[in-house]
């Protein structure tokens, strides 16, 4: 039996609301939403993502409005991508905290000008926080990150109806405090660092005072580097623990967020945590 356009057409806005969930994950998560994934690739992993989940969604759940034009569906689809962007968002805060304190740590070595004096680095920003990002990122690609959030944004499809999300305050919050929480994991990173080369500072400071004739070019800059790489090495297991624990902190808010949009509508959860009920 041949199917009609007009029975085609029907799905056409659900199909779209599901593809603008999706799409806010790609936008914001980390490894997908980076340059390095060519768009055709994206492209395709959008309308993959979307034609394996589309029919797995009851109907009867579904909220969209049956009118098409552009300021019913606007909203309708800021809403939906709003799902998806704010469980990438709330994914990629851990790797955004160890680059701030990558940062940190590369300004007070004096490895910042770096990023200015190579741009044939093709890399944004300062060298030691890009390194300590694709370090934090290759973690997250192996502690299951990438299956928890496609798994995250896949069960909200299974918690809340098509068109049915409303952004409330709860979610401004909760990113508030996450962000919060990323802010002091790159400080507590960079701190050992940091005070080390002020008390080499200190002592650059005290022997300049002794021995006017020693040049801090000469001696107090590779001793700062030297001193900086050898505390980085050194702190390595300790960066490694606080990012992990932030890691696992951000994973339960996604799965708590997730499961906080209601119950299950059908079948089983695809993401861990406590079980609803």
């Amino acid at each position: 039996m041949p199917i009609g356009f007009e029975s085609l057409l029907v799905h056409a806005i659900p199909f779209l609301v599901v593809l603008s969930r999706i799409a806010g994950l790609l936008l914001t998560a980390p490894l997908l939403s980076s340059n390095i994934i060519p768009r055709r690739v994206k492209v395709l992993m959008l309308l993959s993502l979307g034609i394996c989940v589309y029919p797995a969604i009851p109907i009867d759940t579904t909220a969209i409005p049956l009118a098409n034009d552009v300021y019913t569906l606007a909203p309708l689809v800021i809403a939906e991508l709003a799902i998806g962007a704010v469980i990438g968002l709330m994914a990629s805060l851990p790797l955004h905290a160890i680059q701030l304190g990558g940062l940190m740590m590369g300004q007070q070595m004096g490895l910042g000008i770096a990023s200015v004096v190579n741009p044939g680095s093709d890399i944004d920003g300062d060298v030691l926080g890009q390194i300590f990002y694709l370090m934090a990122m290759v973690s997250f690609v192996l502690v299951g990150g990438l299956e928890l959030i496609v798994g995250a944004t896949i069960e909200t499809f299974g918690r809340v109806p098509l068109g049915g999300y409303r952004m409330d305050i709860t979610v401004i919050e909760l990113l508030g405090s996450l962000m919060q929480a990323s802010i002091i994991v790159g400080l507590r990173v960079s701190m050992p660092i940091v005070v080390i080369i002020f008390l080499e500072n200190i002592v650059v400071g005290f022997l300049m005072r002794t021995i006017p004739g020693l040049n801090i070019l000469n001696f107090g800059f590779p001793l700062r580097i030297l001193l900086g790489i050898g505390a980085v090495i050194g702190a390595l297991a300790f960066i490694r623990t606080v990012t992990t624990a932030d890691m696992d902190h951000t994973a339960d808010a996604i799965v708590g967020w997730v499961q906080s949009l209601g119950p299950p509508l059908i079948g089983p959860s695809l993401i861990g945590g406590t079980p609803d009920g």
